[in-house]
């Protein structure tokens, strides 16, 4: 926070006027024993201003500040506060009692006492009050900036972090599908050319369009029909797929690429890891903005997974947390059969 602010000239200006006005107004009454001329108004207002300047700015400096940016304990915050209340105060009534009464109101002080109580808290009234709002404000402007600064680093690590797991997870979706190309053109060459050109359409998506918050729900069921189509020509005979659907609003929007890895796990762990018929069964629905997704498919009986230790889904997880907080996700293994169950709730950006 920077001390020399347009803000504190022109709350110092407005407070100044304030000050002469209210003492005019209160020097014009019947129970006003002094003159109300504004220009003597003003001259005190002036000389009167500077012990609350000094007062504040040594509290800003030497106890608010360090205290909030922890700095400087508390104790030793209200040690200095204290301090700096005290010799202000003596100041400010060193001005009265000196110079403001006797010399521009030409009142005289011979019967008067430099430390009368009921002067000294009145003194102390005003002296604080205009050092107290200027604390208020700063403290809100503070606490405002603070929690700006904090949406802002909360924000980019978002986006790093999402950035990062999207990065892991798009090249290992690729090296998955190029092992896929390779074997075809070894054994299945004729059906080449059409693996080919759905890789392709993988990897414009994985280069332009993965990289937008939200796709339509549809885009991302395109780009699981292509995975699940390479997917079966490379398995073949040995393989059954079942992928159905039921949308009730193509205006839906998701994050791209969260599904994917859902079905890139069924088929890596079912068909991938088996040496007999495999089956994957995909199951969509979008109902009044609730996603279900069930991603079913066989596995080995002898096949153990620690999901701690899985890369891809730990990652997926993460993803799902930063961007649907409140999603659910649901792992069952029933002898030959593995289960994952995800529910989530979609924006319409229609």
């Amino acid at each position: 926070m920077k001390l020399l602010t347009r803000q504190h000239v022109l709350f110092w200006i407005g407070y100044l006027t304030w000050d002469v006005l209210q003492a005019v107004i209160s020097l014009s009454g019947p129970a006003g024993g002094l003159s109300p001329d504004p220009i003597l108004a003003l001259y005190t207002s002036l000389l009167l201003l500077i012990p609350k300047i000094i007062l504040f700015y040594c509290i800003y400096i030497v106890a608010l500040k360090p205290l909030i940016t922890k700095k400087q304990s508390a104790v030793l915050s209200v040690l200095y506060a204290t301090i700096a209340t005290v010799t202000t105060l003596m100041l400010y009534r060193g001005l009265m009692f000196y110079v403001i009464f006797p010399k521009i109101y030409r009142v005289d002080m011979s019967a008067a006492h430099f430390f009368h109580l009921s002067s000294l808290v009145i003194s102390l009234f005003d002296l604080l009050v205009a050092v107290f709002l200027l604390i208020i404000y700063e403290l809100y402007r503070y606490t405002k900036s603070s929690k700006e600064r904090e949406r802002r680093l909360e924000q980019e690590k978002l986006l790093s972090e999402l950035n990062y797991l999207k990065a892991q997870i798009n090249p290992h979706f690729l090296f998955n599908v190029l092992s896929s190309v390779h074997a075809l053109s070894r054994n299945k060459a004729p059906e080449a050319a059409d693996v080919t050109l759905r890789l392709s359409k993988l990897m414009r998506f994985m280069l332009f369009e993965a990289k937008r918050t939200t796709i339509g729900i549809t885009e991302e069921i395109k780009i699981l029909e292509d995975y699940i189509e390479l997917e079966k020509v490379r398995f073949s005979s040995k393989l059954t797929v079942k992928f159905e659907k039921s949308i009730d609003n193509e205006a839906l929007q998701i994050a791209p690429l969260v599904l994917l890895p859902f079905v890139e796990n069924a088929f890596k762990h079912g068909p991938g890891e088996s040496r007999f018929q495999s089956f994957v069964n995909i199951n969509l629905s979008v109902n009044n903005g609730m996603l279900v997704f069930e991603v079913k498919n066989s596995v080995e009986e002898s096949y153990y997974s620690d999901d701690s230790t899985n890369t891809g889904l730990a990652n997926i997880k993460r993803r799902l947390e930063l961007i649907y907080p409140g999603y659910q996700l649901k792992l069952e293994r029933e002898q030959n059969v593995f289960l994952a169950t995800l529910k989530f709730k979609l924006l319409n950006h229609e």
